[in-house]
């Protein structure tokens, strides 16, 4: 598994090991985004400049911007998977689902960074949820030709780095993947990009 910026991040062997425990199909080093985001992010073993990449399943932060009771989306919750609950979670404040018991039914505002290319139909969303505009979670998701969207990573970032990813809805070129993502579709020469919700706090 490679990481965009310190390279690889978790090793094929291991990498193998867990898409057989998951029971999906991997390639090294690529790889099922929810099985890597999650699990192999567990057991990276280099530290990048923004720290380990677990540390978003230990320190709670990312849980309390999705309103969700920290134990369920850590290694081991005490109902239910890791992935599985962060995805409920997700589509809590995303797709409108009911929430469930530990999801904790308190108002979040959503804002949304859209850049999509128009000759390929690849739409990259990047969503921010939280309460206030001091941290946020961040999700980031892809979807084509207005097909299903579909998770590829979520992480805690702070007011500083939404500021940042809103701060411009100027198109540029081309669309650029981030967060280490790969999709099946190669992006053309250019991107459209949308801000939706209200504007941040200065």
């Amino acid at each position: 598994m490679i990481d965009d910026n310190v390279g690889e991040v978790l090793g094929s062997e291991l990498l193998q090991h867990l898409s057989t425990w998951a029971g999906v199909d991997t390639s090294w080093p690529e790889s099922n985004a929810g099985l890597a985001h999650a699990y192999g992010y567990l057991f990276a073993n280099r530290l990048t400049p923004y720290g380990w990449k677990r540390d978003r399943w230990l320190d709670g932060d990312l849980a309390h911007h999705l309103g969700v009771d920290a134990r369920m989306i850590s290694p081991v919750p005490p109902e239910g998977t890791l992935l599985g609950n962060l995805t409920t979670a997700l589509d809590v404040h995303l797709k409108g689902v009911e929430a469930p018991w530990f999801v904790v039914p308190t108002e979040r505002v959503v804002r949304r960074l859209i850049e999509e290319d128009p000759s390929s139909g690849v739409r990259m969303e990047t969503a921010l949820i939280g309460e206030s505009d001091a941290g946020f979670a961040l999700v980031y998701s892809y979807s084509r030709n207005g097909g299903e969207s579909l998770y590829i990573t979520a992480f805690a970032v702070d007011g500083e780095v939404a500021r940042g990813l809103l701060g411009s809805a100027e198109s540029t070129t081309p669309l650029r993947l981030r967060y280490n993502a790969v999709v099946p579709e190669e992006p053309g020469d250019r991107c459209v990009r949308t801000v939706t919700g209200p504007p941040l706090d200065e």
